[in-house]
């Protein structure tokens, strides 16, 4: 929860696959919060267990 507490916007890959078994597209935003087994991250509630891999996009000494 180190994205959450330092509002550091992340990126998601879930363990869901398309039809040609192909990860879909990352999440990208911030985590508002969590429920349960759920954590949300910008207005879009994900279930933690479908998660697969999360990095945290911190800016770098200048900002960017």
């Amino acid at each position: 929860m180190k994205a959450f507490s330092n509002h550091y916007k992340i990126r998601m890959q879930l363990k869901n696959r398309n039809y040609n078994n192909e990860f879909r597209k990352d999440i990208t935003g911030f985590v508002n919060g969590y429920h349960n087994s759920q954590i949300i991250i910008s207005g879009y509630a994900v279930e933690i267990e479908d998660i697969n891999h999360v990095d945290i996009l911190r800016p770098n000494k200048n900002g960017i």
